[in-house]
């Protein structure tokens, strides 16, 4: 497999589909123009646009990038595996819309763009900027030893794993079937009597605190 630059980014082609984050030129800040198209010919541009056009997965494996370039020729990307990159405080909004699945953990957002919301899968586990998510389509949500104080429109949502949180309730959310959670301060949860698809609820803490008519509540064994 081959090595790619893209902007300030140095790439390894891991698959077909996939591209890995390797490497980072953090002297580079103006993302006005691709400096790695420089002198390509037609063709070589060509070939470069449709490789990364064709890209569904990119995963950041080098954790100290310090922003994320433009997304602009990521067409067809559907993953963002930005997990661990700590310096990261915002995702552009120029990547794809259709994006399925952000992965954003221990990263310094405060807030994932309102362009995004086609989302499936969200992992912002151990993101202390980070408030209240709001996103309809979500079906996956792993926001564990996070500052989230709400979740709202959980319309879709199937699976919540809210371990360590300052989630106390949770809402309206007809197709939620697992749940994982732990408060902090040995906090309760309260989950709302309509959310009747609940199958179980897994706490690292004591059951009693948690009050539902719906699902078996069991304890974790971390």
């Amino acid at each position: 497999m081959s090595l790619i630059k893209y902007y300030n980014l140095l790439m390894f082609q891991a698959s077909a589909t996939t591209l890995e984050v390797i490497g980072e030129d953090a002297s580079i800040t103006d993302f006005s123009v691709n400096q790695a198209q420089n002198g390509m010919t037609v063709t070589e541009e060509t070939a470069y646009q449709n490789l990364l056009a064709s890209v569904t997965d990119l995963i950041f494996t080098i954790k100290t990038v310090s922003q994320l370039p433009p997304g602009t020729l990521f067409s067809g990307l559907t993953t963002l595996d930005l997990n661990g990159c700590s310096n990261i405080t915002q995702i552009p909004t120029t990547y794809p819309a259709s994006l399925q699945t952000i992965k954003a953990s221990s990263t310094k957002l405060s807030s994932i763009p309102s362009v995004y919301a086609n989302l499936i899968m969200l992992d912002i586990s151990n993101c202390k900027r980070i408030s209240s998510i709001s996103i309809p389509s979500l079906q996956t949500l792993i926001m564990s030893h996070s500052a989230i104080t709400e979740i709202t429109q959980l319309q879709n949502i199937i699976r919540l794993i809210a371990l360590n949180t300052k989630i106390v309730s949770i809402p309206q959310a007809p197709n939620l079937v697992v749940v994982m959670w732990s408060g902090i301060a040995n906090s309760n949860l309260t989950v709302n009597s309509s959310n009747s698809s609940i199958v179980q609820i897994l706490t690292s803490g004591p059951e009693e605190n948690i009050s539902s008519s719906n699902g078996l509540i069991t304890s974790l064994m971390l």
